[in-house]
């Protein structure tokens, strides 16, 4: 059975369609399915989030999020967001490459190469500067909330996110959380900032590198009591180099004043390598497809072909532009 979608608050705006047996993922809140959008054919991830089991408080404040990091490459792109009576619907971009996790499960947890390891790393740090400039903290980075498109990292889930400089209130995933928020009391005597996202990223890294995240062994409380009283030290193995070593270190520091900062990190030749080359890929695909959506001819063409942009020292441009024809069934 097939289910009808649109704004209502917004005149001519675009309809999307789903069926009900086209669930691609689900969580406590809600429920995440496959859709079209009417108007331009475009496939489209519908989130259907139950409003008994949200407060609004949390949407208006997800949504306030989305407006003002919505137009950034490494953040998952959100169309339209509106309600009815007894849903939230947020329409957002699909990604078909999945989440981290299951990246990582398909893996069977191997740690994953260096080099793809700091190409995700430097994609993340840019979405959550990108996060942190516009004044807010994120509070649940996660394998998880890590989706790809077109080979890029987009962080999602804003559900968490938080407008206060300081915060006082037990938010995020256990096993992620950093010591400043396992350390939060009952008199809230207590505080912590963005650098709380600088750990978790820290315990994806390491996940990445890994297979694991490096408390995982431990029972719950131990886990706290180890991440609250003892100096993390990035393992040595022989597969990870000592920079990147060293900045897994200093990004899982106990001590958020002296964790390593969003600035600092992208500073480091490693990320900056990764940042940059990322970012000419990015500003190369969004042209071929601008080239191509602006000609009837190819824009015909673009059901039939994906489009991959690859860096290559070697080619006069610096990249290689291959079509692929899509499988047909």
């Amino acid at each position: 059975m097939q289910k009808r979608l649109k704004n209502p608050a917004v005149k001519d705006a675009a309809e999307f369609v789903f069926a009900e047996n086209a669930r691609i993922g689900y969580g406590t809140t809600s429920e995440v399915f496959l859709g079209t959008n009417e108007k331009n054919g475009e496939i489209v991830a519908i989130k259907v989030i139950s409003k008994e089991r949200l407060p609004e408080e949390v949407w208006r404040t997800e949504s306030k999020a989305h407006k003002l990091v919505n137009n950034h490459p490494n953040v998952l792109r959100v169309y339209d967001r509106f309600q009815s009576a007894k849903n939230f619907y947020l329409i957002t971009e699909y990604c078909p490459e999945r989440d981290l996790r299951k990246i990582l499960t398909e893996r069977k947890n191997k740690p994953m190469e260096e080099s793809k390891a700091l190409k995700i790393l430097a994609g993340l740090t840019n979405a959550v500067e990108h996060v942190h400039n516009h004044g807010m903290i994120h509070r649940d980075i996660k394998v998880e909330n890590v989706l790809f498109k077109d080979g890029q990292p987009k962080l999602a889930d804003l559900g968490s996110v938080t407008f206060k400089e300081k915060c006082n209130d037990y938010v995020g995933t256990e096993g992620n959380l950093a010591p400043e928020v396992i350390l939060l009391n009952d008199e809230n005597e207590t505080f912590y900032g963005k650098e709380a996202d600088i750990w978790s990223l820290g315990i994806l890294f390491h996940e990445l590198l890994y297979g694991k995240r490096p408390f995982d062994h431990l029972k719950p409380s131990e886990a706290r009591e180890m991440i609250i009283k003892t100096n993390f030290e990035a393992p040595k193995d022989g597969f990870v180099s000592e920079e990147t070593r060293d900045l897994l270190t200093r990004m899982l520091t106990r001590d958020p004043a002296k964790r390593i900062t969003i600035k600092q990190m992208k500073e480091l030749d490693l990320i900056k390598k990764h940042y940059k080359e990322e970012e000419a890929l990015i500003s190369m695909r969004e042209k071929i497809t601008e080239m191509i959506m602006s000609d009837e001819k190819y824009k015909a063409m673009l059901g039939s072909f994906s489009v991959e942009i690859k860096s290559n020292p070697q080619s006069k441009s610096g990249f290689d532009v291959l079509f692929h024809e899509s499988s047909k069934n």
